[in-house]
């Protein structure tokens, strides 16, 4: 038995509507994905050469510890402190463990 056309036109919307809402689901997936790697790629051009100096020499020795990084880098360790707890929050490096035993790694892309 064929469908009648008016069955047919209602099926054809159905399947159109989820399409369409499949497509607006993966084109929102993609935009935040976008979106994501936009704010990590642009947040390290806000940096001033201090803040990458450190950025880099955590990346090279993760797990160091500030005083360590106000050593190498001979720059003042409450400065050390304040740039660490900048590039944490920008989501840059991570923070690993309390006190004097504090350590910082690189964050996730």
């Amino acid at each position: 038995m064929i469908p009648s056309s008016a069955c047919r036109k209602k099926w054809i919307y159905v399947s159109f509507s989820n399409i369409y809402v499949s497509y607006r689901i993966i084109l929102g997936h993609r935009q935040q994905l976008l979106l994501s790697k936009l704010r990590t790629s642009g947040s390290t051009s806000a940096l001033s050469s201090r803040d990458k100096l450190i950025l880099v020499l955590i990346r090279e020795r993760p797990g160091i510890q500030s005083g360590e990084i106000s050593t190498r880098l001979g720059i003042p360790n409450p400065t050390v402190k304040r740039i660490l707890a900048l590039l944490v929050n920008m989501k840059l490096i991570e923070k690993k463990g309390v006190g004097r035993g504090t350590g910082y790694q690189a964050g996730q892309p």
